[in-house]
């Protein structure tokens, strides 16, 4: 306490974060209320208790800078802020409070001043009613997927019970449930049964993390192995989440405990919409069940399903239809938010009887903002488009294809983003992929298509090796080109990365300026399919390997074997290296501490933007790494082995264990300098012409070896892909002239 009191006084923002008891609270402030200051803000973060209730009886100096700060939990992962102002605060001090926020990268919903503010009257109703199943005889397993994977979550509410802690959990049911004793809609389903007290009491969890593949059993309190799904949902759950809205549809058609229970917990928040929300509007219900539950929100599922057929159903239960359902099915055409020429950005208004527009929030880029104001756009090209994303003489250039697949196209597309970035004087360049939808993974890049290397392989196969190695050596140079590029740029390029990048994806800003969503997945697979990194994504593991070991060139004489054999586990052993989330990406090297991760992915762009603005951007110099060939892959030798052993055992190689070799020879020969041999340093770029080296003999070793695993398929014996072979040879000349005019 002393040390708060200490440092209150040079304080900007400071967040109360102790136990959700508005008595113990309100002394804290007591104790703090002589050492607050005028600018400083102060936010408390509860999940439940009314702000008001908290500043109930505190001075009129502490009342005018006290706000609201709910984080969501866990809080480095969910993207939810709620917030809200005292009266004594008002607007100026919610903006100040929205402005710090904002500055973690996070999403924010703004509520009213009741108890458990918008996110969890709604979720946690969910919960409690799921518990109040479960001690009614439900099944556990079945009560998990139909309330959790099958509206849309990633984990359902045991799950969740566990991840958040039962004791939380009972303090909002009970908040809630003694906060609406004249609501006969919500109250009864948010009291517990008596065997979460005694879960919580005993410090059980429904799901075992000591015990491999089992769950609490709460009714018989024993500990019992996880049952399977009966087959009907079995099927369903193996369709999601690619087929959601259909599986919605079709278990709203044929599941009439699902239907009932979609249908009440709809009922539910639009029933409480009025309550939490500022303004009534349903987006608001979406953004807080998306950022603070993960999951999907009444308004989408409401669309999926039908607002008429949601109110017939409420009907049968004997539950009284919210007024706001009501309205929106006969003055607002069933849609509660409703699609566009220029996207999802319209709700239906209940007290204007109209659709209204959703106003862009400030810090948010995301295509609505191209859609609005087309004249942003400088250029759409086959595979990218240019544009301004705000005013402040930046550009972006944003990758469109499938999945990010990197392509000629991209390829072209971005180099053309750099030279009019520098030739336009903007004050700096963002790449990105497409914004990922506003439920699901991101996205930046697959990389490569691995299907085109098939066929390539075929082609040379088939009697055309000199056409197909003309194609794979002027794509190399062309990507590797690019990346450096990116990378040793004299103006800012900042390459933002939303969830996944993989392989090319990876490489694209390897080693340059970055920023990533705090969701992202990166890695190198491609020894996984029988190839290895060509776009220089070796050569910059190895640096950073190099840099690492010898701290920045200062040690030199650290042994080549030290940094190779660690570039080595890097590039071979991908599983370790695949990253959990963008602050594991960091601890993992693939992003280093002056790279950016932004926990909120709608923010992404906006933080981009800031990045470039900050100015701290500086030259990227090329690096000489010193290396010795032979010798090195002599003394890694064991090393070398085992990595191939392992390798072997991929579904990749089933058909031909023996490829691994190979390949785990190929990556050893480039960060060992191939040939090279005594202490002489390589350059990035000798380092580059390696791996194009070895990049082209994998790709051409025919299609008896060479088959990257989901792209071919067994044919008589022999690993093919139908029409790749006459497909490549059709468009091998136009290809390879795009490929040569890129490079000119």
């Amino acid at each position: 306490m002393a040390d708060t009191q200490e440092v209150l006084p040079a304080t900007d923002w400071a967040i109360e974060v102790i136990t959700e008891d508005p008595a113990r609270k309100g002394e804290l402030y007591d104790l703090i209320g002589e050492h607050v200051h005028p600018t400083l803000v102060l936010t408390s973060n509860t999940s439940s208790i009314p702000l008001s209730r908290i500043a109930q009886g505190k001075p009129e100096g502490l009342d005018r800078i006290l706000g609201l700060t709910h984080f969501f939990n866990p809080a480095d992962r969910m993207a939810l802020v709620e917030t809200e102002s005292s009266v004594a605060g008002g607007h100026a001090l919610l903006a100040q409070i929205d402005h710090y926020v904002q500055l973690l990268g996070k999403s924010i919903v703004h509520t009213r001043d009741v108890p458990g503010f918008v996110a969890n009257p709604i979720g946690a109703y969910t919960m409690a009613r799921a518990m109040n199943l479960l001690a009614q005889g439900g099944q556990l397993e079945e009560l998990e997927f139909l309330f959790g994977p099958a509206v849309g979550a990633a984990a359902g509410p045991f799950r969740t019970a566990d991840l958040v802690k039962l004791k939380t959990m009972i303090g909002v049911s009970d908040l809630m449930a003694q906060s609406l004793l004249d609501d006969n809609w919500a109250r009864p389903d948010f009291v517990l049964p008596q065997f979460a007290r005694d879960m919580n009491r005993d410090g059980a969890t429904f799901y075992q993390k000591k015990v491999k593949a089992a769950v609490y059993d709460p009714n018989d309190k024993t500990v019992r192995e996880v049952r399977q799904l009966p087959s009907d949902l079995a099927a369903y759950a193996a369709r999601l989440p690619k087929e959601f809205p259909h599986v919605v549809k079709e278990l709203w058609e044929n599941r009439s405990e699902y239907r009932r229970e979609l249908a009440v917990w709809i009922g539910h928040a639009f029933h409480e919409l009025p309550r939490v929300t500022l303004d009534g509007n349903p987006r608001t219900l979406d953004d807080a069940m998306e950022w603070g539950y993960g999951r999907r929100g009444p308004a989408t599922l409401l669309r999926i399903v039908g607002t008429d057929k949601v109110i017939a159903e409420i009907e049968a239960i004997g539950k009284e239809v919210p007024a706001y359902l009501k309205a929106v099915s006969s003055k607002g055409n069933g849609e509660p938010l409703r699609l566009t020429s220029v996207g999802d950005t319209e709700y239906f208004d209940m007290g204007l009887s109209t659709h209204q527009q959703i106003p862009l929030e400030g810090r948010v880029i995301v295509p609505e903002i191209i859609r609005r104001d087309p004249s942003r756009v400088k250029e759409k090209l086959s595979g990218v488009t240019l544009y301004e994303p705000t005013d402040d003489n930046i550009l972006a250039v944003q990758i469109t294809t499938k999945v990010g697949a990197i392509d000629l196209d991209v390829i072209s597309g971005l180099s053309k983003a750099i030279a009019l970035a520098r030739e336009g004087e903007y004050d700096g360049l963002i790449i990105h992929g497409t914004p990922r939808e506003r439920y699901g993974s991101g996205i930046f890049s697959f990389g490569a298509n691995l299907g085109l290397m098939t066929g390539l392989s075929l082609l040379a196969a088939e009697g055309h090796r000199d056409k197909a190695e003309s194609i794979i050596g002027k794509l190399i140079d062309c990507f590797q080109a690019l990346n450096r590029k990116i990378r040793l740029s004299e103006s800012p390029i900042l390459v933002a990365k939303d969830g996944m990048a993989l392989g090319g994806g990876l490489e694209i800003g390897l080693g340059g300026w970055q920023r990533i969503t705090g969701d992202a997945v990166l890695s190198l697979p491609e020894v996984l399919a029988g190839l290895l990194p060509g776009g220089g994504g070796i050569t910059q593991v190895l640096v950073e390997e190099y840099r690492k070991a010898t701290n920045n060139g200062l040690n030199p004489g650290v042994s080549p074997d030290v940094y190779v054999a660690a570039a080595l586990d890097r590039l071979l052993g991908v599983k370790k290296y695949q990253s959990k989330n963008g602050y594991h990406a960091r601890h993992i090297g693939w992003i280093s501490e002056r790279d950016g991760i932004t926990p909120s992915p709608p923010h992404l762009l906006a933080d981009a933007v800031d990045d470039i603005k900050s100015g701290r951007f500086e030259r990227q110099s090329e690096v000489y790494v010193p290396v010795n060939g032979p010798t090195t892959r002599e003394h890694l030798a064991d090393k070398i082995a085992q990595y191939a052993a392992a390798l072997a055992k991929a579904p990749s190689f089933k058909h031909n264990p023996g490829y691994a070799q190979k390949v785990v020879d190929a990556v050893t020969f480039v960060v060992s300098g191939g040939d090279s041999s005594g202490n002489g340093s390589l350059s990035e770029n000798r380092f580059l012409g390696l791996e194009k080296q070895q990049f082209m003999g994998l790709v051409l070793s025919g299609p008896d070896e060479f088959a990257p695993t989901g792209t071919y398929q067994q044919i008589g014996g022999k690993v093919r892909i139908p029409g790749a072979v006459d497909a490549a040879l059709a468009q091998n000349k136009a290809y390879a002239a795009k490929v040569i005019g890129v490079v000119k």
